[in-house]
């Protein structure tokens, strides 16, 4: 190897360590994974045997659908967010799973029918 390649290798590996380094760490994806699986288990069961009715794949779809408002809702619990949230999971896992359709809102208690 020429010193100009190997010059050129160590360049290029420095700016992917860099780029690695300066990366947003994926912790939000976790985080919103996190606050879905506690939303999922607010629901009722007939909400829950949806959310479990779909592949693992498509969990993570409906989730990224609504991970900025489940953040959100961790952070400060206000029940728009959770509205908003409900109405995500609906429409995410209606589109993905049609039938039975399943729709989930929040009135005092979360409700699915």
């Amino acid at each position: 190897m020429s010193s100009g390649s190997r010059t050129g290798a160590l360049a290029l590996l420095a700016l992917w360590l860099a780029a690695c380094a300066t990366a947003e760490p994926s912790a939000s994806r976790a985080d919103a994974w996190d606050v879905a699986q506690r939303v999922i288990g607010m629901l009722p069961p007939r909400g829950q045997a949806k959310w479990a009715s779909l592949s693992a794949a498509q969990q993570a779809e409906v989730v990224a659908l609504a991970e900025p408002f489940l953040l959100r809702w961790n952070a400060d619990r206000d029940r728009r967010h959770l509205a908003v949230i409900l109405s995500a999971f609906t429409a995410g896992w209606n589109a993905r799973a049609p039938e039975p359709a399943v729709t989930c809102t929040l009135l005092e208690t979360v409700q699915c029918y």
